[in-house]
């Protein structure tokens, strides 16, 4: 399987693949296999590799609620074995530890997209308003607005949070939490 970077020349968009963030139906609806592998480059290693792309195509991402992804990506970790037998609590631990050596699971959010605190993208939608969001960015393609379908989905409940996890996601996503002005939903 071959390694890409989410540039959709056919669309003349750039969209940063954050881990855990719907990336799956947006690449179905663009029009790629929703089975991709990605290096979920940040804007800046894209602009390495691609310089043109960044300037002159539209960039956008998805984002989502802190705590809601970080169990997102404790299932993801699960899923494929990069942590084994630990329950939630644990894997947070570990976590804010950085003792898993997991570039998906280490960065934040926001180190996707911006540098120095600047927000390098023309667009930042979340996952929680993606309707309404979807339909303004197909607007921005060009595209039929449809409805975006959800692939890869996972569930979410608040019966995995106790204070100290809901604690422990405040402390390892802070920067996200801050930037992005999110409360926890639990």
């Amino acid at each position: 399987m071959s390694r890409r970077i989410m540039i959709f020349d056919k669309h003349k968009t750039i969209f940063i693949h954050i881990p855990r963030n719907a990336g799956c139906s947006v690449c179905h609806e663009l029009g790629e296999e929703s089975n991709h592998a990605s290096d979920f480059e940040t804007i800046a290693e894209i602009r390495e590799k691609n310089p043109k792309a960044v300037l002159s195509y539209y960039k956008w991402t998805i984002v989502r609620n802190p705590w809601d992804r970080e169990l997102s990506l404790y299932r993801y970790a699960l899923d494929n074995n990069i942590v084994k037998d630990v329950n939630f609590e644990e894997y947070l631990g570990k976590i804010k530890k950085q003792s898993i050596d997991n570039k998906i699971l280490e960065r934040n959010q926001v180190d996707y997209f911006t540098k120095n605190n600047y927000i390098e993208l023309d667009q930042i939608v979340r996952l929680e308003y993606i309707s309404g969001a979807w339909k303004k960015v197909c607007e921005q393609l060009n595209i039929e607005a449809t409805e975006l379908e959800h692939i890869n989905k996972s569930e979410n409940t608040k019966n995995h949070y106790n204070q100290k996890c809901i604690d422990l996601v405040a402390e390892i996503r802070k920067k996200d939490i801050e930037f992005l002005n999110y409360d926890c939903p639990y």
